[in-house]
């Protein structure tokens, strides 16, 4: 499972909390199931840690990737650029995508098509999750995403239910 996790200014307190719990579940369900995991952290820059599956995880490591806050504006193309790249130089063997934002942003046609691809040459599926409280801009993760889940629409842990359900089946 590759994590992309809104860490824009706009996610501070209990937005980016919330994000982060959810990306470390799926983490724990990687663990235990002996999967690669990887968490894209995004705002106008990105940082990835990856957790493979044949290697112990140092602490420090994992308490490191909870604690990151990158801050800045929201830039959607480049998390997904980073999955593609998880994909394509095979570190991650069933690159599903969890994508977590509160934002709004633009991805490019060109850049569409070439995700969309990506999906269907490795039956990849993204799981979006929005973290709207009330606002309606479910359309700019309905562009790439096969499932949106919204938390104005459905309780938090409703939410989590759903989307560790998406893949421990």
């Amino acid at each position: 499972i590759i994590v992309c996790l809104d860490e824009s200014s706009s996610t501070f307190g209990e937005n980016n909390a919330y994000g982060m719990a959810i990306a470390m579940v799926l983490y724990e369900i990687c663990r235990v199931n002996h999967a690669n995991f990887a968490l894209v952290h995004f705002s106008s820059t990105t940082k990835v840690d990856f957790f493979s599956k044949d290697t112990a995880v140092e602490p420090q490591k994992l308490l490191d990737c909870a604690e990151t806050l990158l801050g800045g504006g929201t830039d959607f193309e480049k998390p997904l650029r980073e999955a593609l790249a998880l994909s394509a130089d095979k570190r991650m063997e069933r690159p599903d995508v969890v994508f977590i934002t509160d934002g709004v942003c633009d991805v490019s046609e060109e850049f569409l098509e070439r995700f969309d691809e990506f999906k269907a040459d490795t039956g990849a599926r993204l799981t979006g999750i929005l973290l709207d409280r009330g606002e309606c801009f479910e359309f700019s993760l309905r562009r790439f995403a096969d499932k949106v889940y919204r938390t104005s629409e459905l309780e938090e842990d409703e939410i989590v239910e759903r989307t560790i359900h998406t893949f421990t089946r």
